[in-house]
């Protein structure tokens, strides 16, 4: 389920930081005048902004999306050798079964005249 949450937001926030990095205009009209004396840029500005938007989202996601896999691998690996070890047991009782049988078939054999 973490996986679904993750793979349908990360588009959105990876959409809305290249939208804003590769913008030609300004998204937002307040700041086309920036506040004096700073020497910013508005649109390159607005271009940063997304490219750190776009990095705080995709970073993050391909931490956790990591760990998921890894979780989802370590899952994986106890679910076979718990298979595996039922498995054996299921053979150990087969094999117990069988010998009962043949130590009645052995008696049955010396019982008859």
């Amino acid at each position: 389920m973490r996986i679904l949450e993750l793979a349908a937001t990360a588009p959105f926030h990876a959409f809305f930081g290249v939208m804003l990095m590769m913008s030609v205009a300004l998204v937002v009209g307040f700041y086309r005048t920036p506040i004096p004396g700073w020497g910013i840029q508005p649109l390159a500005d607005q271009a940063v902004g997304g490219g750190i938007a776009w990095s705080f989202t995709e970073l993050p996601t391909l931490f956790v999306l990591g760990v998921l896999l890894l979780q989802w691998q370590r899952s994986d690996e106890r679910t076979t050798r718990r298979q595996g070890r039922a498995a054996a047991r299921t053979e150990a009782e087969r094999l117990a079964y069988n010998d009962y049988l043949q130590r009645l078939a052995v008696r049955d054999r010396g019982s008859t005249p």
